[in-house]
């Protein structure tokens, strides 16, 4: 249900600014800004972020669920529109596209990604199109460089960091065993951070060397 209602309970915080073809404004407060490209700038919801549940109503550190959102420009919106009548799918209030919300499912144990749905938005914030993908990405496929890549990874670092806040953001009371479960997971994190420290800097030492 969290999932479902995410959009409504944010969109009142974004406000689309009165310069024509300018991209709308996203609260600071709300979304974590990650980067922009030349078509859009992709942004992650961090006050709704959670992670997942067990069957038994346990908190699962290791699933994370993430709001996330793109803003276009007029050429990304050109883009979209152009491949929706190349497919003869419907255009109706395609003309006022600003950009898209989606659901990420991220298995932090298994190094994947699971894009579960994507909702293409208007000027008003409400939703022209739901699509359910459910493409699964593995995060260390991705070249490096790669925008999806990056924001992935944003994604894990802002995770690692903020564990207890998004806790908090799934369940209103925490128990004993949520706690044991949090703190097992942070000093995994923490392992697994160093481990990619040393990683990199024998990357660097190698790259150096050539």
């Amino acid at each position: 249900m969290k999932m479902k209602h995410w959009l409504a309970a944010v969109l009142p915080f974004m406000v689309l600014t009165a310069t024509a073809g300018a991209a709308p404004y996203v609260s600071s407060n709300i979304y974590e800004w990650v980067q922009s490209s030349a078509r859009a700038n992709y942004f992650f919801n961090k006050r709704v972020m959670h992670y997942g549940l067990t069957e038994d109503g346990a908190i699962d550190p290791n699933v994370l669920i993430v709001p996330t959102l793109q803003t276009y420009d007029d050429v990304a919106i050109a883009d979209v529109v152009a491949k929706r009548r190349w497919r003869g799918e419907s255009l109706a209030g395609y003309y006022n596209l600003v950009g898209e919300a989606a659901y990420l499912r991220i298995d932090l144990a298994a190094g994947t990604s699971t894009l579960e749905r994507a909702d293409d938005l208007d000027s008003t914030w409400s939703t022209l199109t739901t699509t359910f993908p459910q493409r699964v990405t593995i995060i260390k496929e991705l070249p490096e460089k790669s925008l999806e890549r990056k924001f992935l990874e944003a994604v894990l670092v802002y995770e690692h960091g903020h564990c207890m806040e998004i806790a908090a953001q799934t369940k209103k009371v925490l128990t004993a065993d949520d706690l044991k479960r949090l703190e097992e997971h942070e000093r995994g994190a923490l392992a697994a951070g160093a481990g990619a420290v040393k990683e990199k800097a024998l990357k660097d030492d190698v790259a150096a060397a050539d």
